[in-house]
């Protein structure tokens, strides 16, 4: 049973304390309450947190996110790959812990957490603003499931939405000149060539690209089955993104820029390395990749700026433009599901409904004996109506001359 004993401060003040045992029996208390009801209602509380098995051992509140954000990072840590926790580990170390790593994880508050956020978006993006929210959410989540937190503060807060923006494709004669441009850099890489075209023809991740060797290499196909991931300031070799290898199609007007590389490279080393033979790392905004960039953009005011990520999206786009199928489409780019690149993807399916169209009008033609071109004398759809309207006027008149 818990008890209520009443003592004094030096100053005469009068206080309570609360001596109570832990389900597991171990004596505690807990003093400073100025008033006995204050003292009643916490002895309360932990009668029926023991009774519904939800009592919480206030001294582990005490823990520091901190202390616990370190347990978290080595656990965290070990199941993500060095490329997805590399900007979770920024996250911790920039933004998290100079803002609670002092704070006891029960002093934390819904409000001041909600505060953080919005100070955060001030300075960064929406993106940067929920990964930094994660890492804060799912510390207090460890410790709501290790039995140190009743509720989790920072559940359900309201975080900013990142704009939408439309991946940026390269025509077709875009990318032969970009090709062109890497090639032709006073200090490009000898293999700068190769490496644009397999990005921009075959949609690799740089990643996966840095990962390729001769073996990969198969006739008309590529087999990604490795991904090279920066961890720290070291690239290091792992499983391709969602873990899943895929195979894709390796067109001849690559074969002809890879197969020099190929050839003198024996099987097991990498097409790629840097000058140190080492997995390469994706070129940044001063480089032979971004110096390219700009060559093209002085050539052609319409060519866009672009990172080797955004290569991959223009093979999508032409793949996209060959017909391939949406499951060939969702191969090509190592997407989990279909939906995943109908979702990012699929405006540029939309002007096949015309396509479909046609190919239809083509088809009950042929079946009516009707030339496909009288029905389009009608135009587009807005003028069905102008067809009924008039349709509707020679039927008044008939109407009217036969009365």
């Amino acid at each position: 049973m818990a008890s209520i004993e009443t003592y004094y401060l030096k100053s005469g003040a009068e206080r309570y304390r609360v001596h109570y045992r832990t389900p597991d029996g171990k004596p505690k208390e807990k003093s400073s309450f100025k008033t006995k009801r204050d003292a009643n209602a916490f002895k309360a509380r932990v009668t029926v947190s023991k009774l519904d098995a939800t009592y919480i051992d206030p001294a582990k509140g005490k823990v520091t996110v901190g202390e616990l954000g370190k347990r978290w990072a080595k656990v965290k840590e070990s199941q993500m790959k060095p490329s997805g926790w590399r900007s979770y580990e920024s996250a911790w170390r920039v933004h998290v812990e100079p803002e609670w790593g002092k704070t006891p994880i029960a002093k934390i508050e819904r409000l001041a957490v909600e505060e953080w956020i919005a100070d955060l978006g001030e300075d960064l993006g929406a993106k940067s603003v929920q990964r930094c929210h994660s890492v804060l959410y799912s510390i207090l989540k460890m410790a709501v499931e290790n039995r140190m937190l009743t509720v989790n503060p920072a559940a359900g807060i309201p975080l900013p939405s990142p704009e939408e923006t439309d991946p940026v494709f390269l025509t077709h004669s875009q990318l032969e000149m970009f090709i062109t441009e890497a090639d032709a850099g006073t200090r490009t890489r000898k293999d700068a060539a190769a490496i644009v075209a397999v990005l921009g023809y075959c949609g690799l991740r740089w990643g996966e690209l840095a990962a390729l060797t001769p073996d990969h290499v198969d006739g008309n196909r590529l087999h990604v089955l490795k991904n090279a991931a920066q961890a720290g300031t070291k690239m290091v070799l792992g499983s391709t993104k969602g873990g899943k290898r895929r195979v894709v199609p390796l067109p001849h007007r690559v074969q002809t820029l890879l197969a020099p590389i190929v050839n003198s490279t024996t099987s097991k080393h990498i097409l790629f390395p840097d000058r140190n033979g080492d997995y390469s790392k994706s070129p940044g905004r001063d480089s032979w990749f971004s110096a390219a960039v700009t060559r093209c953009q002085a050539k052609d005011p319409t060519f866009p700026d672009l990172t080797p990520h955004k290569l991959r999206h223009t093979a999508i786009s032409l793949a996209i433009r060959t017909k391939a199928s949406i499951k060939v489409v969702q191969k090509i780019a190592g997407h989990k599901s279909a939906t995943m690149t109908l979702d990012r993807y699929g405006h540029l399916m939309s002007d096949e409904l015309d396509e479909v169209a046609d190919a239809l009008d083509a088809a009950a033609g042929k079946v009516l004996g009707v030339d496909p071109e009288v029905w389009k004398s009608y135009g587009n759809p807005t003028n069905v109506e102008n067809l009924y309207n008039a349709h509707k006027s020679t039927t008044d008149t008939e109407n009217e001359i036969s009365a």
